[in-house]
């Protein structure tokens, strides 16, 4: 008979388990290890579930439902018409209807039986490595491939003796047999836990640094409490990066904690010495640990240090610490206080609050303090970057008349806050300063406010009113990209530049008053606008703007910019395929990037620099040239003219050249002999981004023009 034509009953499966059971252990930690290797996290999506018992649609995330899908798969294998065995996924468990109850995260429900005469064994369990067990058993391989889903490079051959439990429970098997195989298990571990022990310490003995080599037989040793021996003086970095490590013991003789040491791992807890004068970027970032205190002899705090520690709440920063550098705390959403030793020469805390010394700066405000509103102390000068970040509880916050700057992403996420009044000394809003703050209403900018900044307003759903004084001379990319609630909104005479995509999916902006001479506008700066959808199909002007195509873009084959047309913005034409013809105004001084690409008119050029009077607007043909030099009277070269010239080494600009736009040489890897007349007096953003390979001389010019040039030119 052949093997597979074998009638499976529990007479048949009990004995061969026995068998199994009886066979020599194996095991070793590094098998364990690979076991227990936490996987990266999944992407939170979510799907609809049909009932297969009563029909009905269920939504659950969508790993719960790869995992019923895995265990059905499995259960297949092993209940095919050759093997007899009686077994099925409860499909129940994943309908609140059948249970009668939300469910949440439910596991698959395996039900097995090896004759119609029993009762079903039922094991819940969502673990790859045990259905894998399971058919190994039941289909007689000796070893299978395990590991974690999800992970690459950590699948291990598991002999079958290594997993008599995880048989045992999921067949309901022989239970007796368990203790006296866990007995011969444990004698194994005890024996392999010595040799691995005595290793490390002859290794410690020699001083200098732990390894990665050296941290997996540590996890090996004690998966959930890490004792690093005496004798290390430096831990490497990423030594236990994504480890599923529980707490770390350090010895007093390690100095020295390497960048991303613990980063993504389990750590919950950890004694640092006082003996460590150093601890590298991301250290513990994206780890779960819940409360720090940092040694005595730490003088800097690294970078992203902390930042994804969802389950960080208290941070005791001592005397030492001189510097605190970004994103230390990004993402603590549970942080609750961060405690400053009052002997410290440049910090200090108020209620757990972080600031500068002289508490002219305010760092930190931990996202998990209950109280609903703040009143940021008189004398405060700059709220740092993020300083306010996901602090989900607050509703009002009051700002002192001192406060000069708010940075970056200051108040990101900030979604039930409401009431917010700017002080007039306020020159700048930053990037992202106000994005998500979902319940922000109404809001005036100060009149001394000169830039609005990238995203600065971008996802306020709520925002209905923004006053915008005459004296902003720039809205940046995204402001007030998904303000969907703004239904007006007034342009000062002092703006002159509106950035890329700054209204965009402001889906009831339905009037939009220009009240000055804007002189650039962004592509798609006011895509799925009312304003936008009330306008007459054609070009869409913006004073002398040619700033976007509204229509049927395939039906467009010829184009006559109006005279006074100054500027045509950025991808304002993209993808008119079939325009031939373009005839363009004397009055045309700039050309954004990429406006004509892909139009019959582009494609019609003759291979090199093509100029549209005296702008050098793009390249045509494949960038294979070691040099170029611009024809005598160009003025301008356009923002993205010459990107990605990888071959190109040098170039040669004329006397009559003023401006030269954003990413114009970005990434021409080669560039390196230029020089720049005296005649430029405006460079844009990243002009010169990526050219890795200009002398120093050049790169010192560049930055002094692109400090003392104007916006937009």
């Amino acid at each position: 008979m052949n093997k597979s034509q074998i009638i499976l009953d529990r007479q048949t499966l009990e004995s061969r388990l026995k068998e199994i059971a009886n066979s020599p252990y194996t095991a070793s930690y590094t098998t364990c290890f690979a076991m227990c290797y936490m996987p990266g996290s999944f992407e939170t999506t979510y799907a609809n579930y049909k009932c297969s018992v009563c029909g009905k649609e269920t939504r659950h995330n969508s790993d719960c439902l790869y995992e019923l899908d895995y265990a059905k798969k499995s259960v297949g294998e092993i209940t095919n018409r050759n093997l007899k065995v009686d077994a099925f996924i409860d499909e129940r468990e994943y309908c609140s209807f059948c249970l009668g109850k939300e469910i949440n995260y439910p596991n698959p429900v395996l039900k097995i039986r090896f004759s119609p005469e029993e009762e079903y064994h039922e094991e819940a369990t969502s673990s790859y490595n045990d259905y894998k067990c399971l058919v190994a058993f039941i289909k007689d391989i000796k070893e299978y491939e395990g590991g974690s889903s999800g992970t690459s490079g950590f699948d291990t051959q598991h002999p079958l003796v290594d997993c008599i439990g995880q048989i045992v429970r999921m067949t309901g098997l022989c239970p007796e047999i368990v203790e006296s195989w866990q007995a011969r298990v444990n004698e194994f571990y005890v024996n392999e836990k010595s040799k691995l022990e005595e290793d490390l310490l002859k290794n410690a003995k020699k001083g200098g640094t732990l390894t990665k080599k050296y941290a997996i037989k540590l996890h090996e040793i004690d998966i959930r409490n890490i004792q690093i021996p005496y004798g290390y003086t430096k831990i490497d970095d990423e030594a236990f990066k994504d480890f599923a490590t529980g707490s770390v013991t350090i010895p007093d003789s390690v100095i020295s904690i390497g960048k991303s040491a613990f980063e993504g791992c389990g750590l919950y807890e950890i004694t640092i010495p006082d003996s460590v004068t150093h601890i590298g970027k991301g250290a513990f970032s994206g780890s779960q640990l819940i409360n720090i205190t940092l040694p005595k002899n730490l003088t800097s705090i690294s970078e992203e240090m902390f930042d994804y520690c969802y389950n960080l709440e208290t941070v005791i920063i001592q005397d030492k610490v001189v510097t605190i550098e970004k994103k230390v705390f990004d993402s603590c959403s549970d942080l609750k206080a961060i405690d400053v030793d009052e002997k410290n020469p440049m910090y200090s805390s108020v209620d757990g609050i972080l600031f500068d010394k002289e508490q002219k700066t305010l760092i930190r405000y931990p996202a998990k303090i209950e109280h609903t509103s703040y009143t940021v102390p008189d004398g405060v000068v700059t709220i740092d970057e993020n300083a306010f970040e996901h602090c989900e509880n607050l509703t009002c916050v009051t700002l002192p008349d001192s406060l000069t700057t708010i940075k970056k992403s200051a108040f990101l996420g900030c979604d039930k806050l409401k009431v917010l009044t700017l002080p007039n000394k306020i020159t700048t809003i930053g990037d992202s300063v106000f994005i998500a703050c979902e319940n922000l209403t109404k809001l005036e900018i100060p009149k001394g406010v000169k830039h609005i900044g990238s995203l600065a307003f971008g996802s306020c759903e709520n925002l209905t009113q923004v006053i915008i004084p005459d004296g902003v001379i720039s809205i940046d990319s995204s402001a007030f990209y998904e303000c969907n609630e703004l239904q007006s909104i007034i342009l000062p005479n002092s703006v002159t530049s509106i950035g890329r995509q700054v209204f965009e999916d402001c889906k009831k902006l339905s009037k939009i008053e220009f009240q000055g001479h804007v002189t650039y506008i962004g592509h798609d700066a006011f895509k799925n606008t009312a304003w936008l959808e009330a306008q007459p199909d054609g070009v869409i002007y913006v004073g002398n703007i040619a700033c976007a195509y509204k229509g049927d873009k395939t039906k467009l084959t010829s184009l006559v910019l109006r005279d006074g047309t100054e500027n045509v913005s950025s991808f304002a034409f993209d993808k008119c395929a079939n325009l031939a013809k373009i005839t363009f105004p004397d009055s045309i001084t700039d050309i954004g990037s990429y406006a004509f690409s892909d139009t019959a008119w582009f494609n019609a050029q003759p291979d090199g620099i093509v100029y549209i009077k005296d702008i050098a607007y793009n390249y045509k043909g494949e960038r294979k040239q070691t040099s170029l030099t611009l024809r005598e009277g160009t003025k301008k070269i356009a923002a993205a003219a010459f990107t990605h010239f990888g071959k190109l080494k040098s170039i040669t600009i004329p006397n009559s050249v003023t401006h030269i736009g954003k990413n114009a040489f970005w990434n021409c890897e080669k560039l390196k002999h230029i020089t720049i007349p005296d005649s430029v007096i405006y460079i844009g953003e990243d002009a010169f981004g990526r050219c890795s390979k200009l002398p120093e001389s050049i790169l010192a010019r560049i930055k002094m023009i692109c400090e003392a040039g104007t916006p937009n030119g």
